[in-house]
């Protein structure tokens, strides 16, 4: 089952490309997982030609699926969001499109300086915090 955020994904991606067709959604949980499930789904839809994941090992199990079905990954879209180290080096290859690479540095010192705050005063408004990203794409 996809959350909440997937779905939102998935919504912001019919809307800005109307001309495309989404031939499958999997929610693998790791690399392999991904890999097999992206695997099969090239099977029922040889023609597919783009992959979008949430995460770093979805995009390089999807990578590895695409390769082991004869595409060349540098003729594919597969776009990733995490920012490793392996998927960043990938985008430099060309074998992924694209990543969005979260500064997680970034994130947990807002996140401890706002925890700070919020424990200097419990009862003042908190603040909304968003993840610093970098989309990181084909040179």
């Amino acid at each position: 089952m996809q959350d909440d955020s997937a779905i939102r994904v998935l919504d912001a991606v019919k809307a800005a490309s109307p001309g495309s067709t989404v031939v499958r959604t999997v929610s693998p949980t790791d690399q392999l997982t991904a890999q097999k499930d992206t695997l099969s789904a090239l099977q029922g839809a040889p023609g597919a030609n783009a992959a979008l994941t949430l995460n770093d090992e979805s995009a390089l199990g999807a990578m590895s699926a695409f390769m082991q079905a004869g595409k060349d990954p540098k003729k594919v879209c597969i776009v990733g969001g995490g920012g490793g180290a392996e998927s960043l080096a990938a985008v430099k290859t060309g074998t992924l499109y694209g990543e969005v690479a979260f500064d997680y540095q970034t994130d947990t010192k807002q996140n401890i300086t706002e925890l700070g705050t919020m424990l200097a005063n419990p009862t003042g408004p908190g603040h909304q915090l968003t993840v610093p990203v970098t989309v990181v794409g084909p040179a």
